[in-house]
């Protein structure tokens, strides 16, 4: 799903227990009635709504992983649609004032990409147990 970003059929294909999460569920509107593409939209719209609320300061605490995540899965306005290392390297230039940091290293470098999908799984299993009334299993 991050190569394609959250279009419908990206969200639908791959999707999986992101789409079982009870944050996503509740923000679902489609009914059993509706088709498969509008249930498509439904789910991307859903989980996008879930992974904007997720990805904020009060809960991904670092900024550049927020800024990181917000242009690679793409929740930055203009970016869905375009390719995952065109939103790398948008990544790469907004993250700091004063330099650029290559797609490459985007991807690779642990600080950045995969230690911002490490605080956003920790983020969602949070507001998870929150949204189920549960303790989080990170806070204890």
């Amino acid at each position: 799903m991050l190569t394609e970003g959250l279009t419908p059929s990206s969200v639908a294909e791959y999707g999986g227990a992101l789409l079982e999460l009870r944050l996503v569920a509740d923000r679902l509107r489609a009914t059993d009635w509706d088709d498969e593409d509008e249930k498509e939209s439904d789910y991307a719209r859903a989980l996008t709504e879930t992974l904007e609320l997720a990805v904020v300061d009060e809960r991904i605490p670092r900024r550049k992983h927020r800024r990181i995540l917000k242009y690679v899965l793409p929740l930055e306005s203009g970016y869905l649609g375009r390719t995952i290392k065109e939103r790398r390297a948008a990544a790469g230039k907004n993250l700091t004032d004063s330099k650029t940091v290559k797609a490459s290293t985007i991807r690779t470098y642990q600080e950045y990409e995969p230690n911002a999908l490490d605080e956003l799984a920790r983020a969602l299993t949070e507001m998870e147990a929150e949204a189920r009334g549960e303790t989080s299993p990170i806070r204890g």
